[in-house]
């Protein structure tokens, strides 16, 4: 089968594409920096430049595609939330998902065979902060920037859905894995200044990589699935209790105890409450789509990627 990436080269894309390839399927990467695209993900991708909103030669490589995967997005956390980097955000997230829909809607107005599935990445950030109440697919959407990002970000596959090409969203939580957001929690852990790296009894909604992966290959290749899925372990936990685990799993104490007030600080007014924000996501959809998580508690994951 072939699959077009955007996204191809971040933490989830790269395992993604190495998975489809492990397959025997045929991966097409969309990405600003082809030279890199190229570097990290091998001779067996086909690397084409994109520069979204902008159409261009990488619309036909969705000729004949059987599905499509848009990772594309800045990182959240990494620069302050200034007004232009706000900006930067969403048009990272909203102008990608518009030029694949775009594309998808010319090639089927022009009768071109063209993808039978749109995989679009999504957030938990689409809940806002609801504290300790669980919230699945059908809950409320939240009203800070992160959840306002979020919602404009999945209007803009509505054309697609509206062409009958099967749309599936998956709202991620935090992706553990080697790498990624668990990376600097590690690192802390390593050098002996672990702690709660949040506030204690925010709820965190965690995956671990593999059930990520899976959850999007089987977005893919299965026709019943459409609509949204929290791609979410069925066991979200405190972030007292997962630091913790990452400290058990490392052999480490976690003493630290004031790293939520720091991370406040030091994110700014807006951008700490957000990134500090409080999901107990459930997989409601994925459970009744059948899909059974091969890591469904936080210390068993936590575990397999970090014991080796």
């Amino acid at each position: 089968m072939k699959f077009v990436i955007s996204g191809a080269t971040g933490f989830i894309g790269t395992a993604l594409t190495q998975a489809l390839l492990a397959r025997g399927d045929q991966v097409v990467a969309l990405s600003r920096n082809t030279e890199k695209a190229r570097k990290r993900l091998g001779p067996r991708v086909e690397c084409l430049e994109w520069q979204p909103p902008a159409l261009g030669p990488w619309t036909e490589a969705l000729n004949g595609a059987d599905g499509v995967v848009n990772l594309a997005g800045e990182p959240v956390a990494n620069k302050r939330w200034t007004e232009q980097q706000k900006q930067r955000l969403l048009a990272s997230r909203v102008d990608s998902t518009r030029a694949l829909a775009e594309a998808i809607r010319a090639a089927a107005t022009q009768g071109v065979p063209g993808p039978r599935v749109l995989v679009n990445q999504s957030a938990v950030g689409y809940y806002g902060s609801p504290g300790d109440t669980p919230v699945t697919e059908s809950s409320p959407p939240g009203d800070d920037f992160l959840a306002r990002l979020v919602q404009e970000w999945e209007a803009a596959t509505q054309p697609v859905a509206e062409l009958g090409v099967r749309l599936v969203i998956l709202r991620t939580g935090i992706v553990l894995g080697k790498g990624g957001a668990l990376a600097p929690m590690v690192l802390a852990f390593r050098y002996f200044v672990g702690g709660t790296m949040g506030e204690p009894d925010q709820w965190v909604s965690w995956i671990h990589l593999q059930d990520e992966i899976e959850l999007i290959i089987r977005a893919l290749t299965d026709d019943t699935m459409h609509g949204v899925y929290n791609a979410t372990a069925p066991n979200p936990v405190t972030m007292r209790e997962l630091s913790r685990q990452i400290g058990q799993a490392l052999g480490r104490p976690a003493w630290v105890p004031f790293y939520g007030k720091i991370m406040r600080i030091a994110l700014g007014k807006e951008r700490g409450p957000a990134v500090l924000a409080s999901q107990r996501a459930l997989p409601k959809a994925a459970e009744g789509a059948g899909y059974r998580f091969h890591h469904p508690e936080s210390g068993e994951a936590l575990q397999s990627i970090l014991s080796g």
